[in-house]
């Protein structure tokens, strides 16, 4: 059930690795997180994450 290959998480997204983080692992799993398995999708740091993207991610997080 979870995602064991690199491509099994882009396949996934960040966001569905996200909801199984916290559904399995840590139910406090914090926004920082999030933009950490965002930027790991996207192959950069999460600091480089476009800022569109980042609003997007915010609006997600804030919405669980």
């Amino acid at each position: 059930m979870g995602l064991e290959t690199p491509e099994a998480f882009r396949a996934a997204g960040a966001r569905e690795a996200f909801l199984r983080v916290r559904a399995q692992v840590a139910p406090t799993a914090c926004f920082h997180q999030l933009t950490a398995l965002a930027g790991a999708e996207l192959g950069i740091p999460k600091k480089a994450i476009p800022a569109e993207e980042q609003a997007a991610l915010r609006a997600f997080f804030d919405g669980l």
